[in-house]
């Protein structure tokens, strides 16, 4: 059929970008240490076919990658893990889909200590045309940031709703009934010629101990912002997001891994979700003049325009077919809206860190 045909059939290229991901941060604790462990175990295998050492632990690594494999398979768990989420039948769904993470974890510990391997995560790659961020201001009313300075100007849009890096949470599935942090408490723990570290506290529901920590690195000119909160037990339908709203007007979206990237929405093939898209390694996003990179390998969903809205017309919920707001969007955290799967609540302890850098957009158009 190809050989008769081929060169007649019309070829479309790019990716259908999923719309089941968000059911994975149903779990948030576990998926986050699973996307953690694969990096890891990425790692580990360079490092054991570099030493010739792969082949004769095959069986092993073999093991690993079942375990996380089966961790990630969609259909483990209950059908009634809301409507019934304490029976028998649901919590020992949730146990055998725990315990491959678990499995997972203990073929990777008993390899790394075979193979006397220390994990050292990977580096952000700087740019030659990267450009500083110079300073940082937090809100003392909500905790997020009013002011990310690079080449002299805000890039935090003060038309938006939110701050950068402002943590929103959703209870109900309305998106337009948001909590805001209250209780606020900003520290600043250190501003000295090499960094500025602000911590700030706060309280939101569901959330005990919540901690956001930001760190400009004033000499490599980069941001990182480490959240962390001990997630408590919610039954009814909750979800959290972390802002970021760009004062670029219309600017493009890449996403993808350094060496392919995509571009949204023109890399998307029909029928692809508009509403966020899975990042494997990092998400550009590019004005005429500079280009932010977004970096968090625990957090996998952007949402682009605006947080998810899960109210049901005539019994479903209606994707966006088109989307054009790219300079508002937000990190997707955690939710437990999945009727199915997966667990009906969330709990345990979250920690995630996101590295914010910028460049000249110079440098995306010289490699297109």
């Amino acid at each position: 059929f190809e050989t008769k045909y081929g060169k007649d059939i019309p070829i479309c290229t790019g990716e259908i970008s999923p719309y089941w991901e968000d059911g994975a941060y149903s779990t948030a604790v576990e998926e986050m240490g699973t996307r953690a462990l694969v990096l890891k175990t990425i790692a580990l295998e360079k490092f054991a076919k570099a030493k010739k050492l792969y082949e004769a632990n095959e069986h092993l690594f073999y093991r690993l990658h079942r375990d996380i494999i089966m961790f990630h398979e969609h259909t483990w768990g209950s059908w009634c893990s809301i409507s019934d989420p304490e029976i028998p039948f649901t919590t020992e769904q949730w146990t055998i889909k725990k315990q491959f993470l678990d499995s997972a974890i203990y073929y990777y510990n008993q390899l790394t200590s075979m193979l006397s391997f220390e994990y050292q995560a990977g580096k952000i790659k700087t740019s030659s045309f990267q450009k500083n961020i110079t300073d940082i201001e937090v809100d003392a009313l909500h905790g997020g940031l009013k002011k990310i300075m690079v080449d002299g100007k805000n890039i935090v849009s003060q038309k938006a709703d939110y701050n950068f890096f402002e943590v929103v949470y959703s209870l109900g599935i309305n998106p337009s009934q948001l909590i805001r942090t209250r209780d606020v408490k900003t520290t600043v723990i250190e501003n000295s010629t090499a960094r500025k570290i602000i911590q700030v506290s706060a309280t939101i529901p569901s959330m005990k101990d919540l901690s956001v920590l930001y760190t400009l690195h004033k000499k490599e000119g980069t941001l990182s912002c480490a959240c962390s909160f001990t997630k408590q037990n919610e039954k009814n339908k909750e979800s959290l997001h972390m802002a970021m709203p760009f004062v670029f007007n219309h600017p493009e979206i890449f996403y993808g891994t350094e060496n392919h990237m995509l571009h949204y929405s023109h890399d998307q093939l029909p029928g692809s979700n508009k509403e966020f898209v899975c990042v494997e390694e990092k998400l550009d996003v590019q004005s005429e003049n500079l280009t932010a990179s977004i970096h968090c390998p625990k957090l996998a969903m952007i949402e682009t325009g605006s947080m998810i809205d899960e109210n049901k017309t005539n019994g479903v919920k209606v994707w966006k077919t088109s989307n054009n707001n790219t300079s508002n969007l937000f990190l997707y955290v955690l939710n437990n809206y999945w009727h199915t799967n997966f667990k009906a609540y969330q709990e345990g302890k979250i920690e995630f860190e996101i590295e914010l850098s910028f460049a000249s957009s110079l440098e995306n158009i010289i490699k297109k």
